[in-house]
């Protein structure tokens, strides 16, 4: 059973950061950014496999940028080394900058203030288990994280899709019954008074009754 929108596009997940395993000295922290723990979508329960060969490490071991919020303009460091450990989780050792953003929201880490990571990723290949009464059950069988972020507000998993990078579309008017709501201003609400139309005739009649 396939599942539309979910190929090649960008999905992104959160956890929370261990400030434990920092290295002051050298600006970097070991963190968790994956599992196999099940997360729910708006195409089901998604899971990430993490056996060696479905994931895709080479672009994080390959000093993927580490951003603010999966803004590509905003980064401030990279991934030194990726990998999978034999609990299952992805794992990755990443490096702050030392420009001034970097040593900003590095500090920001050291204190406990920002605590949240976030991997963002592409599925490339998955598998479908219908459950009865029950979402559909989605292993994702072949996947590549390709940055990682410190986030300040978590994705919302309700809507179900990468949500810094893939914009849901607007819900269409039901056919034939297209329902437009204004707020009006106190001038809209005026009655609209009209002049009215100038009679030349009478206006001269007028005149001369009054001279």
């Amino acid at each position: 059973m396939k599942k539309t929108g979910i190929v090649k596009q960008k999905f992104d997940r959160d956890f929370a950061l261990d400030n434990k395993a920092l290295d002051e000295e050298n600006r970097t922290v070991e963190i968790a950014f994956s599992s196999e723990e099940p997360y729910e979508r708006a195409f089901g329960s998604e899971v990430l496999d993490h056996d060696p060969q479905s994931l895709r490490l080479g672009r994080l071991d390959n000093g993927a940028a580490v951003l603010v919020n999966h803004d590509s303009d905003d980064q401030i460091g990279v991934v030194e080394s990726a990998r999978v450990d034999d609990d299952r989780r992805g794992r990755a050792v990443i490096r702050f900058s030392k420009s001034k953003r970097g040593q900003e929201i590095f500090q920001d880490v050291i204190d406990g203030i920002r605590s949240l990571v976030s991997v963002g990723y592409r599925i490339h290949k998955y598998d479908v288990t219908e459950r009865e009464g029950e979402s559909d059950l989605v292993r994702v069988t072949d996947w590549e994280p390709y940055e990682l972020s410190l986030v300040s507000i978590p994705a919302d998993p309700s809507v179900g899709v990468g949500r810094s990078e893939i914009t849901e579309p607007e819900p269409k008017a039901a056919e034939g019954k297209t329902e437009i709501i204004k707020e009006k201003t106190m001038k809209e609400e005026t009655q609209k008074v009209e002049s009215p139309a100038f009679d030349e005739k009478a206006e001269k009649t007028r005149i001369r009754a009054e001279e």
